[in-house]
């Protein structure tokens, strides 16, 4: 379940870096797809996740993650993505795979 998105950002230029807290549904691997207030795709240009140990894109608007032991014992981690739109917590979308 995505906890916070829009209320941090930090707009630099053409682009929006988002700090996006997400509480774990009890796995360790995940994937988002992650879109702006319209639903369209906020294509993502960096991203990176302190607590996990593997992240990769999976297209234009989608990451794929796996939460490493501390994370997923804690429950909450975050993200930080760089992308061209602000992201929407209500039209981005996020399961555990």
């Amino acid at each position: 379940m995505f906890d916070n998105i829009s209320n941090n950002f930090h707009a630099r230029d053409s682009t929006q870096w988002n700090r996006i807290q997400i509480y774990g549904i009890g796995g360790e691997n995940y994937a988002v797809e992650l879109n702006d207030a319209l639903g369209l795709p906020a294509a993502i240009s960096n991203y990176t996740c302190g607590l996990c140990s593997d992240i990769q894109i999976a297209g234009e608007n989608q990451l794929t993650f796996t939460v490493n032991q501390d994370a997923f014992n804690a429950q909450l981690f975050e993200l930080i993505v760089e992308s061209d739109a602000l992201i929407s917590q209500q039209t981005s979308t996020i399961v555990s795979v």
